[in-house]
């Protein structure tokens, strides 16, 4: 799909869930540059150096809303590592049949799956899985319509990196928990 239009000319945006990988993708991205004969990205692709732009969970969209506002009230442990969350923090996925939560790494990890609900062959070298398996019901649904579940962010207007003050009041869960656009 990358290599189709409209999408081979749109910027591709990556969100790394593991930190290990980030340094991969990095390295993987000046490999690929040089050997084009591009000139290096220097410190622009490092995110720290990037105005960053803070988004909060507000709500979630249509008929979804209902099924967050149950998992919220009812679920207060990720279904796979047994952690309890952080209310408004941390950000989870719910099973759409089951309506158990889990962060979003763990079901990443433990529920990759093909569309039949076997795990893929090359489930180790996936970055995104395609499906997930919930390790509660068996139920196999889309990794998109997983992600749906977490929820629907609304832009605020302050900016991260803006000043010196703000990069010094920053939490370090504020930049981890927060989805960044670097388009």
């Amino acid at each position: 799909m990358l290599h189709l239009p409209p999408w081979s000319r749109m910027p591709l945006v990556l969100n790394v869930l593991e930190p290990g990988i980030a340094s991969a993708v990095e390295t993987k991205v000046a490999e690929f540059r040089t050997a084009r004969g591009e000139a290096a990205w220097g410190s622009c692709f490092r995110i720290e150096h990037l105005p960053i732009e803070v988004l909060h969970r507000t709500h979630v969209a249509g008929s979804a809303q209902a099924l967050v506002d149950e998992a919220d009230s009812r679920n207060h442990a990720c279904c796979i590592c047994m952690q309890a969350f952080t209310p408004g923090i941390t950000k989870r996925a719910v099973c759409l049949s089951c309506r158990n939560s889990s962060h979003i790494t763990c079901i990443a990890s433990v529920g990759c799956c093909d569309s039949t609900g076997s795990p893929p062959l090359d489930a180790e070298d996936r970055l995104i899985p395609d499906f997930i398996k919930c390790p509660v019901c068996d139920d196999v649904s889309k990794w998109g319509d997983l992600l749906r579940t977490v929820g629907v962010y609304q832009k605020q207007p302050e900016m991260l990196g803006s000043s010196d003050e703000d990069e010094n009041e920053l939490d370090e869960n504020e930049i981890e928990d927060s989805p960044v656009d670097v388009s």
